[in-house]
């Protein structure tokens, strides 16, 4: 059954830009390598305000998300566009937070680490792990310090091409932050069989489960934040055919201090053809739960900004 789009659906997630082009954002980024972090303030406010400006279609995904996760939070009624301002200069602050995670230069920030025992316990014996992560907070983060402390190489399954200019800019700032980038849109049998050789090897792979593909197919219906949202089911087939331990992870917080979560999903995810639809309809529940769980806590940190409860494109037409 398909839940009907909301009146905001301008299309799916990867047609919708990331703020800024390739010289803005290196502009930015020298801004406050500089300058620090308030100069870099000082300059990203009329460039955010800006966008605040002539983005109504993301204002109004923005006051859905606020409106729906504050009433979870149990502070029911309408976001000022105050709020949703602060939503915007977050973001935006956190492109940086993002790009200075791969900056060798950068001062190393604050961590404190949940859960971490379980993940290190089975790195530690030479086995691999599957991580879903999410669009809130930083997983660029997460993703570089994984790497950093343990000297554990990490897998990720990404869609860069709809913003080459973030991902331009990583590689200038840092060469290594591209090596172990696998895009999603080349998913096939030969890519499941490289990361199975990875995660055998005690490699880690990372995928986000909270963007549907391209195609709008490959998906369930799960509640999020009190309305039924469409949702990826290809991390849990892919958690199927790896046969590995799989955790979430949520990376919270921004600029120097920064709380990592590593939540224990299943120790194996089996798929059986019989009941294989409710399986997964019941994996993506779970981690649905777990996510919503974790926007209650910063809000403001979730970068879905697009038509998030909506119908796929392609399941529109």
């Amino acid at each position: 059954m398909k839940t009907p789009a909301s009146p905001t659906a301008v299309g799916h997630w990867a047609n919708r830009a990331e703020i800024g082009t390739a010289t803005g954002l290196r502009f930015l980024f020298e801004v406050s390598r500089r300058l620090g972090r308030w100069p870099f303030r000082i300059v990203l406010f009329p460039v955010v305000l800006y966008f605040f400006l002539s983005q109504r279609t993301k204002r109004a995904d923005s006051r859905l998300y606020l409106e729906r996760v504050r009433a979870a939070m149990g502070r029911p009624g309408k976001p000022s566009r105050l709020l949703v301002f602060r939503h915007f200069l977050v973001l935006g602050e956190g492109i940086l937070d993002r790009i200075l995670a791969w900056d060798p230069r950068s001062k190393s920030p604050r961590i404190t680490r949940h859960g971490r025992e379980a993940v290190a316990r089975h790195l530690d014996q030479g086995k691999g792990v599957l991580l879903i992560g999410s669009h809130l907070g930083n997983l660029e983060a997460a993703r570089h310090l994984a790497l950093t402390e343990r000297k554990v190489r990490v897998n990720v399954l990404v869609h860069t091409r709809h913003n080459p200019g973030f991902i331009g800019l990583m590689k200038r700032i840092n060469p290594d932050s591209q090596l172990s980038l696998i895009q999603v849109t080349e998913m096939n049998p030969a890519t499941a069989m490289l990361l199975k050789d990875k995660v055998d090897a005690g490699e880690v792979v990372l995928i986000a489960g909270d963007r549907v593909p391209l195609d709008g197919k490959g998906i369930a219906w799960a509640p999020f934040l009190g309305h039924d949202a469409p949702w990826p089911i290809g991390p849990y087939v892919l958690a199927s055919l790896l046969d590995c331990p799989v955790f979430l992870i949520f990376c919270l917080g921004s600029a120097d201090a920064y709380d990592i979560h590593y939540e224990p999903f299943a120790e194996r995810l089996t798929l059986e053809r019989a009941n294989r639809r409710e399986v997964l309809a019941g994996w993506v529940r779970r981690y649905a739960d777990r996510l919503a769980h974790y926007c209650t806590l910063a809000p403001l940190l979730w970068s879905n900004v697009y038509d998030f409860w909506g119908a796929p494109e392609a399941a529109r037409q």
